[in-house]
Parts: structure tokens; C-alpha cells; sequence
């Protein structure tokens, strides 16, 4: 999907506020990540169940343990490696449109700002009906808010 990789660190974070931060400061996608105990919808949260520190993944509302931890470090540690590699948790939606010349114009600006861009195309309101998307990866985002698309189609 991409090639865009966070800056890595020489040891994984001790603590959840670390993790954050390092995620803050690459540029992460929170949307499908939870670090304070909060429900997701789709994606992984942690929770603590007053004896031990819980990695689970929720998926539409539904919420189930993955991996237990004794300690925070353990846990930070266990999802600083997951989410460093999932693509996705680095990927910014910047426009989603019915129109693909829209979409290749959107593409081409993010490839001329110097940006990993990935595009793809989904099934919106079945086979006939596709939406052209494209995304860009970590603090790239930042460099294309005035392309993001605030209205989708």
C-alpha cells in the first residue's frame, strides 16, 4: 500500500503518553486507535481492567481482548510494534469523490508536493456507483489541507 514508514525510535515507548506523543509527532491516524480507554468503533483501544492492561480490537461495537499485559511498558511496547507497522494507522483520507479525473488531479498535486499517495476505488452504493479515493501518509497531511475534501460524495 505504501512506503511511508514513522520515524522508528531505539526502544519502544514505556508508556501509553509516550506512545501518543511519538504517534502525534509522525503524524498517526487515531481513527482507528484508542489510547485512553475510549470506544473506537473499528480498530484497537486499550483498556485496564484493574489487574492488567488490555490490547482488544473492536469491530462494530463489539469489543474483544487480543493481547493482556502486566504492565503499561509491556502493552505500550506490544502496540507501539503493531501500529508502526499497520499502514493504515499512517494513512489521511484527502479526498473521496465520484469524479476519477477529480481524484487523478488530487493524486498528482500530492505526488507534486513530494508525497507517498495511495488511491484506490470502492463500491460507494454498489458496483455502479464507485468513489475514487486518495491518501497521503503521516505529517503529509499537513502539507495538503488545502486539497483535503471536507464534503464527501
Amino acid at each position: 500500500m505504501s512506503r511511508y514508514h514513522p520515524a522508528p525510535l531505539s526502544t519502544p515507548p514505556g508508556t501509553l503518553v509516550a506512545l501518543r506523543d511519538w504517534m502525534l509527532a509522525e503524524g498517526a491516524n487515531f481513527e482507528g486507535y484508542a489510547l485512553d480507554g475510549r470506544g473506537v468503533g473499528e480498530g484497537f483501544s486499550v483498556r485496564h481492567d484493574g489487574a492488567a492492561w488490555l490490547w482488544g480490537n473492536e469491530e462494530r461495537g463489539q469489543w474483544r481482548e487480543v493481547a493482556r499485559f502486566e504492565t503499561e511498558a509491556g502493552l505500550a511496547a506490544h502496540a507501539w510494534a503493531e501500529i508502526a507497522a499497520d499502514d493504515w494507522a499512517w494513512s489521511h483520507l484527502v479526498v473521496m469523490t465520484d469524479d476519477a479525473e477529480r481524484a487523478r488531479v488530487v493524486a498528482e498535486e500530492c505526488r507534486a508536493r513530494g508525497l507517498v499517495v495511495f488511491t484506490d476505488s470502492i463500491p460507494y452504493g454498489g458496483p455502479d456507483d464507485p468513489r475514487h479515493r486518495v491518501f497521503v501518509f503521516g505529517r503529509g497531511i499537513d502539507a495538503v489541507a488545502d486539497l483535503v475534501q471536507r464534503d464527501w460524495i
